[in-house]
Parts: structure tokens; sequence; C-alpha cells
């Protein structure tokens, strides 16, 4: 693909390249998060089940 090119003159393609991976890693954060956030909300469901009868 001819707009692929690694330097088109303009940068666009190098912006594109540098903000994909902080999309992904923000991405990832934001999954690691919810997963936290669940596990301890369950986690913490399951302790008080377990306390009260």
């Amino acid at each position: 693909m001819p707009d692929r090119t690694p330097d088109d003159g303009c940068g666009q393609n190098k912006k594109a390249d540098a903000e994909t991976p902080l999309g992904r890693r923000l991405l990832w954060f934001l999954g690691l998060w919810l997963a936290s956030v669940l596990a301890l909300t369950v986690v913490s469901q399951i302790i008080r089940w377990a306390i009260m009868p």
C-alpha cells in the first residue's frame, strides 16, 4: 500500500503508529482495573455471605 510508507512528508502515519500502543495500553489498563474491581467485589460478597448465617 502506498499510503503506509514510513515517512509521507506530513508525519501522519508516524502519529497513528505512536498512538496505537497507547490506546492498547489504556484498554489493557481499563480491563485489568475492571477485572480487579469485579474480583474484589465478588470476594467481599463471598466473605460477607460466609460470615452471615
